[in-house]
């Protein structure tokens, strides 16, 4: 089977499509090998409080998010005052880097891409939302998300 060189696949966004619509996006981001880097504690509240500043700085909604050992699912609503879905993940993706780096992890942390998907008119953002926050109960970790120290469901409005 012949693989194809990095630079001749295709994005994985839609052709066409406005990531800076006023939409919600179900977003995973995977760590580089799908290292298992988010084990420890520090680490992982420093990640999270960067997100959520993250969001609030650049008035993205965060409906949920879960972050498990080797990725991070979110569900987050882009404000449509022109910041595309890519730009602010790539903001974060940067900004998480440089984090990681000051607690002594060496080199890349994430995958050079991310995974999206757009939510339709007719999905529920509820009904999204609390499967992210399920992941780790799906994944066997703990019995019930609330257990879970590393995801949230329904974070404050970011123009509070």
């Amino acid at each position: 089977m012949r693989r194809e060189h990095p630079s001749q696949r295709t994005s994985p966004r839609l052709q066409g499509f406005d990531y800076s619509e006023p939409r919600c996006y179900f977003v995973t981001i995977c760590t580089l090998h799908q290292r298992n880097v988010f084990i420890d504690s520090p680490l992982n509240r420093a990640l999270l409080t960067l997100l959520v500043n993250h969001a609030r700085r650049e008035r993205v909604m965060l409906h949920a998010y879960c972050l498990m050992p080797d990725h991070i699912h979110l569900l987050a609503e882009m404000p449509g005052d022109g910041l595309s879905l890519t730009d602010w993940v790539g903001r974060f993706k940067g900004l998480s880097t440089r984090l990681a780096w000051r607690t002594g992890l060496p080199g890349k942390l994430w995958q050079g891409r991310f995974y999206d998907h757009v939510l339709r008119r007719e999905e529920s953002i509820e009904r999204v939302a609390e499967y992210i926050v399920h992941n780790q109960v799906r994944k066997g970790m703990v019995e019930t998300w609330e257990e879970y120290r590393w995801s949230s469901l329904g974070i404050p409005d970011p123009n509070l």
